[in-house]
């Protein structure tokens, strides 16, 4: 995770008394250690055994920090610290429970990831806990202000997961097929679990649709230039995001107004690594998503 916004990854690790060791990159092979993470002036300690990640948490294009307790001190299992300082240079506010349906998580052992697992356009929590489950949280909210709905523990065709003690879960396209899979560690034996996708999940290059939003790309794998057909019943403002696969945000597209009925839209994308990411549009409450290939040199 690229931490400090200096184009290298970090590397922020929870320890057992809840703090949060921060690894700052200063060359893309080499960490150099820093002090503790800190929120509100104080080192993060809010229960034992933490584990971090990194998430937008209120839309404004800068990293807020994720973190699950093993054993809070008090409230729920997850709680987010919001970042009040920079992109480049990150100050973190004291940090405030994570609420699903409206209560704390109590989940000893909690291992949160940040990402849109049902690809809505929304970012959704998966967290594992000590006894080896997987559960996944719904993001019923909007894109700056989620709203999480209560777990669903996750299941295989086989039933339930329910893996070795500690699952630790990852979401990402661990077969290169565009869906999103989870790869998750568990266990005292250091053993590693992967959970495809079947077919039928995720979304196509057509497109996802909500609330009278629809969007389809009209050429994919795309480079620096992207067109796209919307359609919106009534429209308004359009926002427009481009996500990798674990929701990381990689590109804020530039907003504009957009009429009623179908219209074709062109965005300037950055350079990005070449890979499969989530396109996001949104219009009011409706929202629309799309898998996007990027390919250096497609046109």
């Amino acid at each position: 995770m690229d931490w400090n916004d200096d184009g290298m990854d970090d590397l922020l690790v929870g320890e057992h008394n809840g703090h949060i060791k921060y690894f700052m990159a200063v060359t893309p092979d080499s960490l150099t250690e820093m002090d503790d993470l800190q929120a509100a002036g104080e080192d993060i300690n809010a229960g034992l055994v933490s584990a971090p990640a990194i998430f937008d948490w209120n839309g404004d294009s800068k990293n807020d920090l994720i973190v699950g307790f093993a054993s809070p001190l008090a409230g729920s299992s997850i709680k987010v610290y919001i970042n009040t300082g920079t992109q480049g240079n990150p100050e973190l506010a004291a940090g405030v429970d994570v609420l699903f349906a409206g209560e704390p998580l109590a989940a000893y052992g909690c291992t949160p990831c940040m990402v849109d697992l049902d690809q809505d356009g929304l970012i959704d929590i998966v967290y594992g806990d000590s006894p080896g489950r997987i559960y996944f949280c719904k993001n019923i909210g909007a894109v700056s202000a989620p709203v999480f709905d209560s777990p669903e523990m996750l299941e295989t065709e086989q039933g339930d997961i329910a893996l070795e003690l500690n699952t630790a879960p990852y979401v990402c396209d661990w077969n290169d097929d565009s869906y999103p899979d989870i790869v998750a560690g568990c266990g005292e034996r250091g053993y590693i679990h992967a959970f495809l996708s079947p077919y039928t999940t995720g979304i196509s290059s057509q497109g996802q649709t909500s609330n009278d939003l629809t969007a389809t790309v009209l050429r994919n794998p795309v480079s620096s230039s992207l067109g796209v057909q919307l359609t919106s019943a009534d429209g308004g403002e359009l926002t427009s995001a481009v996500f990798s696969l674990d929701g990381r945000i990689v590109q804020k597209l530039d907003s504009r107004q957009i009429q009623p009925g179908s219209t074709i839209q062109n965005f300037s994308i950055s350079s990005h690594a070449a890979g499969v990411y989530i396109l996001r549009f949104s219009v009011g409450n409706s929202v629309s998503s799309n898998l996007i290939t990027i390919i250096e040199g497609a046109i």
